[in-house]
């Protein structure tokens, strides 16, 4: 009896340690959305669909409920005390996150886990590492900069979420001062993504996202800028920019553009050049 007692309370203890560890990983929540060029405590939309509401008596009993609800796949909580409300939000691939300044909200607190290095914001409404270089770079100089941060690569853009996050955190954490015109666009703010159209044998590729040297994943997701893609079917080399409108738009790729980074890695396919099949792209 003895034994089995003891062996109880070493599982027990096992169970609580595991808890905090996954209990550390969360501090407060914050957006660099919210308000321009200042990084905001915030609260999640308590109205979202994706939301576990629960009762608990702290934030650290919202938090370790949250966890178990969630079978540990736990993006981060509401929790408000005074009427010991817990809202539980759940890890989703490619969502947006509806947050809202934590003023807004009396008596809210937030946490939420992330994996971003601190070179890097961590955008909560999707989910995304990034880092704005505002330095102008050639599209290859620029794949460069961010393949030497980290290991990251240019920013990918593969559905409209990832549209709005590109879009919304680049106008947030811009400086008014940083230039990056294309002649006819005077008031519009290009960056560089990790597209670009080359050639392979002599023979015009489709669209490319290639986040690093040797990698190539065709591009499906697309939001033109009016009158784009327009270079010639003989052309040189061109990649693929980003305007702060919403649009992509195709540039030399010797002109110099700021870019962003991105931390995360999504899943590519890997060929050398010379393998590049045209036909299945």
């Amino acid at each position: 009896m003895i034994k089995i007692i003891f062996l109880l309370t070493i599982l027990v203890h096992l169970e609580l340690a595991r808890s905090e560890i996954n209990i550390q990983k969360y501090t407060k929540a914050h957006s660099y959305l919210t308000v321009k060029n200042q990084k905001t405590s915030i609260c999640f939309d308590d109205q979202m669909k994706v939301l576990k509401k629960l009762r608990a008596k702290t934030a650290l009993d919202c938090l370790s409920k949250c966890l178990s609800a969630t079978n540990n796949n736990l993006r981060g909580i509401n929790y408000v005390a005074s009427v010991a409300s817990c809202s539980c939000v759940p890890k989703v691939t490619d969502v947006w996150y509806n947050v809202t300044n934590s003023s807004n909200l009396p008596g809210c607190v937030s946490f939420f886990t992330h994996e971003c290095p601190r070179s890097f914001d961590y955008v909560v409404e999707n989910h995304k590492c990034f880092s704005l270089q505002t330095s102008l770079n050639t599209w290859h100089n620029s794949r460069t900069l961010c393949n030497n941060l980290l290991s990251s690569h240019p920013v990918i853009i593969e559905s409209s979420t990832e549209n709005r996050a590109v879009q919304l955190y680049a106008i947030a954490v811009k400086k008014d001062s940083v230039p990056c015109l294309l002649p006819g666009y005077a008031d519009t703010f290009f960056i560089w993504t990790a597209s670009y159209i080359t050639y392979n044998n002599s023979v015009r590729t489709p669209f490319l996202w290639s986040p690093q040297p040797g990698q190539y994943k065709r591009m499906v997701y697309y939001s033109w800028l009016s009158g784009e893609p327009n270079t010639p079917a003989d052309g040189p080399e061109c990649c693929v920019s980003y305007s702060l409108d919403f649009y992509l738009s195709n540039s030399f790729a010797k002109r110099s553009q700021p870019n962003i980074c991105n931390e995360i890695d999504a899943l590519y396919v890997f060929l050398d050049a010379s393998t590049i099949n045209t036909q299945s792209m």
